[in-house]
């Protein structure tokens, strides 16, 4: 089998937990698959030689000019392809769409136009594809609600990972017929417990994000990092430990320097490991977090966490955890240290807490499984 992944790469670390939670399925299927991917520019997500040092298989090929330049790669030589493992689109039976969160309001059309060549031209071959669950936003243009629709009758099942990106899709497509709700599904893939792991069980993770800055309103823009650093002092006040991790790249490396600076003497862990990473927050005691899969490694894995939002997507991944209330909002920052303050110095106290939390996590893994179950067997 060659399965190709789209959308899901090296250097973002939430993307590189999507990619190696699908390569794992894939393999655990099929030992001897081969595990395809198109190689962005030298300073993209996915550059050749990270491919190569992963042992994926470069596909020959883009996706401008509807596709047209894919057909190139038949004009080189079988035997030459084989000798640098080149995959030409034609032999790619499987095709998976790991976006995270790339589709309608407020991404540009130019996302789903890229999707719709690509799902169209699997369809044209016979191809198996697969949007893996993921947040859709609003579809408000007639040019994307039309994309939207034409990705519709191309694909083989879309997963929307909330109710929100549901009811996104369904606004356009009514009540499209292979198409059905399936949590994050990097809550399956293992995580690397650090060999220190009782360092991390009084820490308190922060995890900041670049796009609470870039994508909310004035006031939270103005509110996050000053609330960050008021959420520091408090848990030094009850005796906890902070720490702050990088979950993604140089934009939260910044942000992470900025909020440093307001709360000096905090550590700072950059692991670039993402399942070394996804293990170290798993033995934390908290997390107050900003980027998503920095948060689904932590309440899969028990870790009690609060965090803010620049989407909806936050706040349907709390509910699916069974957290009501957990969505801090910055535009008064006052009730959110102050939501903070009786989190830390009373809800932390409540045993069944994380019990409640690996509950909901075994059932995300469930509904996951019944999804790859689903896809493989539709294989041929």
């Amino acid at each position: 089998m060659i399965f190709e992944i789209r959308n899901a790469g090296f250097v973002n670390r939430g993307a590189f937990l999507m990619l190696l939670s699908v390569v794992a399925e894939c393999r655990s299927r099929h030992d001897d698959c081969v595990i395809s991917m198109v190689p962005s520019g030298p300073s993209g997500h996915q550059p050749f030689h990270l491919l190569a040092k992963a042992g994926f298989f470069p596909r020959i090929g883009v996706e401008r000019f509807g596709g047209l330049l894919n057909g190139f790669g038949a004009f080189i030589p079988e035997q030459l392809r084989r000798r640098y493992g080149l995959i030409l689109e034609d032999e790619v039976q499987v095709v998976f769409d790991a976006a995270g969160f790339a589709y309608g309001d407020p991404w540009p059309e130019s996302n789903l136009r890229s999707l719709a060549v690509a799902a169209r031209r699997a369809a044209k071959r016979d191809a198996k594809f697969f949007l893996l669950p993921q947040s859709f936003g609003r579809f408000s243009s007639r040019t994307s609600r039309s994309l939207i629709k034409s990705i519709a009758e191309s694909a083989t099942w879309i997963y929307p990972r909330d109710a929100t990106s549901l009811n996104n899709l369904s606004e356009v497509l009514g009540a499209y017929p292979r198409m059905s709700v399936v949590p994050d599904f990097t809550s399956l893939l293992p995580a690397v417990i650090p060999a220190d792991a009782e360092r991390f069980k009084n820490v308190v993770a922060i995890i900041p994000n670049a796009k609470m800055i870039e994508r909310t309103d004035e006031a939270t823009k103005k509110n996050y990092l000053p609330f960050l650093a008021a959420a520091i002092r408090s848990i030094k006040l009850v005796g906890l430990d902070p720490c702050i991790f990088i979950h993604e790249g140089s934009d939260d490396k910044y942000v992470a320097a900025r909020l440093s600076h307001l709360a000096p003497d905090t550590p700072v862990i950059d692991e670039p490991n993402p399942v070394a990473l996804k293990g170290i927050l798993g033995s934390c005691y908290a997390c107050i977090g900003s980027r998503y899969h920095g948060l689904v490694s932590c309440l899969s894995q028990g870790v009690p966490s609060l965090a803010t939002a620049w989407s909806s997507k936050y706040e349907s991944l709390l509910q699916s955890y069974g957290i009501q209330d957990g969505l801090l909002e910055l535009t008064h920052p006052d009730t959110a240290i102050g939501r903070i303050e009786r989190w830390l110095q009373h809800d932390l106290g409540d045993h069944g807490l994380r019990e409640s939390l690996l509950s909901h996590a075994l059932s995300e893994q469930q509904q996951t499984r019944a999804m790859w179950q689903q896809i493989f067997g539709s294989q041929p």
